[in-house]
């Protein structure tokens, strides 16, 4: 039994897959989660060492609920001292596993890492769920609870376990769709930094790309213009021929999906 029915379910699982689309979605999506669970906070995880993201950690990004950056920061000084941290590195894939699962209360709460991260911050108990293992890439979701909560239990792992397969799916789409739009951002960035203008249109002469300085040639219009989304020669007057055929020696017009002109 998890904590939602299977109509809700569904729901969260569209909610996790419209995260893949737009990454500002997860903090909201696992804010949700977090308070359906009656969890203190809620992260995700990714680790992709092929490429260097912004973060503490080059290819490392964190969505997480609502909690302290100085805290989260610090919880990675205490990994020596917590002897789960083994267990969790080795768990099998889409297996929540809490740190009271392998570990004795009140063992645990004698610890300096209770007495030092856990207790400041009023937290009991961790779950941790490995969604993916590979080389150069790794991947979790990770739940906690505050004191005053029961410890993580078998509706708490069900319910994260049912989702598992969701978030990993959504973090490799995701991952797929910024790898893309990496390649985008490369493409425009190299075809602004040529001093040459660039226009690509489609069919009917529908504007789809132009570069920075085939804009500043639209902009002065005194050849080229657009009109609803679609270039426009200008050859009425015989004053812009010395400009217009300035401007055909320094553009590169092509067509989408077509040949060039």
């Amino acid at each position: 039994m998890s904590h939602y029915s299977q109509s809700e379910l569904s729901h969260v699982i569209g909610q996790i897959y419209d995260c893949a689309v737009d990454p500002e979605l997860w903090v909201p999506t696992l804010t949700g989660i977090r308070d359906r669970m009656e969890l203190a906070y809620v992260h995700l995880m990714i680790v992709n060492n092929d490429y260097v993201h912004t973060g503490d950690h080059p290819g490392e990004i964190v969505f997480q609920t609502q909690w302290s950056q100085q805290w989260m920061t610090e919880l990675k000084t205490w990994y020596a001292h917590m002897p789960v941290i083994p267990i969790w590195m080795s768990a099998d894939i889409d297996n929540p596993t809490s740190q009271l699962q392998v570990e004795d209360e009140e063992e645990m709460r004698k610890s300096p890492f209770y007495q030092g991260w856990a207790k400041p911050q009023n937290l009991r108990d961790y779950c941790h769920t490995t969604l993916v293992r590979r080389d150069g890439m790794g991947g979790a979701i990770g739940a906690a609870t505050y004191n005053g909560r029961h410890a993580i239990d078998d509706r708490d792992r069900t319910t994260l376990c049912l989702l598992a397969p969701h978030f990993r799916r959504a973090m490799l789409i995701g991952g797929m769709l910024d790898d893309g739009r990496y390649a985008v951002q490369l493409y425009q960035e190299l075809m602004d930094n040529i001093t040459s203008g660039i226009i690509i249109v489609a069919q009917g002469g529908k504007l789809v790309f132009a570069n920075t300085a085939a804009d500043r040639l639209l902009s002065n219009g005194s050849c080229l213009s657009v009109q609803n989304n679609r270039l426009v020669f200008k050859f009425d007057h015989r004053a812009n021929f010395a400009r217009c055929r300035f401007a055909a020696n320094n553009m590169s017009l092509s067509r989408h999906n077509s040949r060039a002109l």
